[in-house]
């Protein structure tokens, strides 16, 4: 089981790694080959389709229905208590890509695979938040946003601009307004 952020390096990993005949299971690859859609964007509408193919070629992996040399997992799982609970099932050894927040949010922000730049950096925020939570480390949100912008102000292509201001903006505007502890400062009366 190769786990880890988004952009963490999960499948770059599990290519590198794997030979000719292994299997690899993957939610962004299952959706990719029934949806032609990019793996990296989501589709929620075929999303209970995904995870039940998924489940299903999970089964038969403890069932041993499969032959193939190697089988690889390629999941996100930031809580400890689910890695470890596939890990069982399957019977499996767990690669955990320990890639910072920021590097993540670095390597969404320059991927031509990663349509929509706001929606990678909230996905990839909410992975850190779940995992800091699992870990018990208490997070301050504007300053999960404040790193998160930095990460993205350090990848700005400087020959063609490719990320202005703006989409920094829109991503931490939408991250912080989907969070239920963020409170928009009120105006103040005028007197």
């Amino acid at each position: 089981i190769v786990c880890g952020a988004p952009a963490s390096g999960k499948t770059t990993y599990v290519k590198n790694n794997m030979t000719l005949g292994d299997l690899v299971i993957d939610l962004d690859a299952i959706r990719c080959a029934i949806g032609f859609v990019n793996g990296k964007t989501p589709v929620d509408n075929l999303l209970p389709v995904v995870k039940e193919i998924r489940d299903h070629l999970y089964g038969m992996i403890t069932d041993g229905k499969i032959n193939a040399p190697t089988c690889w997992i390629i999941a996100g799982l930031p809580k400890a208590s689910d890695r470890k609970a596939l890990a069982n099932k399957l019977n499996a050894k767990i690669v955990y890509m320990d890639v910072s927040e920021e590097e993540c949010i670095a390597r969404a922000a320059t991927d031509p695979d990663r349509d929509d730049k706001a929606l990678q950096a909230e996905i990839i925020t909410d992975y850190f938040s779940t995992m800091y939570e699992d870990r018990g480390i208490k997070q301050n949100r504007g300053n999960v946003a404040a790193r998160n912008m930095a990460a993205i102000f350090k990848n700005i292509d400087k020959k063609s601009g490719a990320i202005c201001p703006a989409f920094i903006m829109l991503v931490l505007l939408k991250s912080l307004y989907r969070r239920r502890n963020f409170y928009p400062i009120p105006r103040r009366k005028s007197k």
